[in-house]
């Protein structure tokens, strides 16, 4: 058999009507007009004939698209790998499929913004731009949002009036507070970058993470009856770049042994952590059995000696894909949804 197998193809394979493999492959569950037997035989062809749904067609009928436009910021290149599986396994899993774009700035945004707008997506998941010059296109997602396409946002929470999706920062910098504490560190730096507190006034700024995760950190600390000492770093040029912010880091680590070394460090990014301990090599610093240290991100950017040295809470890039784009899916069927703070996965490294 030649050329595009057919429902029509396969029914006159099996012997049964149009109308009946018609049913059987567009998902249909009724047993009473179709007996098991026949509903295996029909699914068993159409895998051996190598049958596939004709999808446009399918959206034409439907008048859908079946398609879900994902915009996500280069910013946060670490995550694009696990969030994607994420959300294209479970789009996947209802039918649809991602439109998926990166992009580095607020003007690429906007191009593949209307990308996704002329294939009538059915939905958005966006990870927002936010230009250091202040550039967005938030009020263009609410606008959106708005006249009735279902978006949500995740990495961030700038667009009013949308659910999101986000990590618990908060509750991060406090796991990893609490984690040196009952570790017996009472002398506790916390390594962030300079614009950790830009976010005290305005949670749409660029850097709401670092100012969520500090609040954590101080928050367990005084609960602790303890006083973290914040030693920040320049930040580079363009975040979107793998090592950005080691290579920030790099200019001040020297700065977190200035009045010795602590019990036990708090670092915002995996990056910083692994300038820390590449400084601590070159030069010759003697850490004691008792440092501590905990780090936020995964082993992404972290070589094999530096996992032994350091606890890690792991962001849970992937389960955000998947919670986002199961929101997604809710809101097209028109149902509530709600915003959604998740904790970091799980802790790991030295025990």
């Amino acid at each position: 058999m030649s050329g595009r197998i057919t429902m029509r193809d396969i029914a006159r394979e099996v012997g049964v009507s149009h109308p009946v493999v018609s049913m059987v492959l567009s998902g249909g569950n009724s047993t009473t007009r179709v007996s098991p037997e026949t509903r295996t035989r029909i699914l068993k062809t159409a895998r051996r004939l190598g049958y596939r749904k004709d999808m446009l067609a399918h959206a034409f009928r439907k008048r859908r698209s079946f398609l879900v436009g994902v915009l996500f910021s280069g910013v946060n290149y670490k995550y694009a790998s696990d969030f994607a599986f994420g959300v294209q396994e479970v789009l996947c899993e209802q039918g649809c499929a991602p439109v998926f774009f990166t992009h580095g700035d607020s003007s690429q945004e906007d191009v593949y913004l209307e990308r996704c707008l002329d294939r009538h997506v059915e939905a958005l998941i966006a990870n927002c731009a936010a230009d250091p010059g202040g550039g967005t296109n938030i009020s263009k997602f609410e606008r959106i949002a708005a006249d009735g396409v279902p978006v949500v946002e995740v990495f961030g929470r700038r667009v009013h009036g949308v659910p999101s999706v986000n990590i618990d920062y908060g509750l991060a910098g406090g796991m990893a507070v609490d984690k040196l504490l009952q570790s017996g560190c009472g002398d506790i730096v916390h390594f962030t970058h300079e614009e950790y507190l830009e976010s005290e006034t305005s949670i749409a700024h660029l850097y709401w993470n670092a100012y969520e995760f500090w609040r954590g950190c101080e928050s367990a600390a005084r609960s602790g009856g303890k006083d973290i000492r914040v030693v920040t770093h320049p930040l580079t040029a363009d975040l979107r770049r793998l090592g950005a912010l080691y290579q920030g880091a790099k200019n001040n680590v020297s700065a977190v042994f200035a009045d010795g070394v602590p019990d036990g460090v708090v670092c915002f990014s995996d990056e910083e952590a692994e300038a820390l301990v590449n400084y601590v090599e070159v030069n010759g610093i003697t850490l004691p059995d008792s440092f501590k240290m905990v780090s936020l991100g995964g082993y992404s950017f972290l070589s094999a000696r530096s996992e032994s040295m350091i606890d890690v809470l792991a962001e849970p890039a992937e389960r955000i894909g998947r919670e986002a784009a199961a929101m997604a899916m809710a809101m097209i069927a028109g149902e509530k949804v709600s915003s959604l703070s998740i904790a970091p996965d799980f802790m790991r490294g030295m025990e």
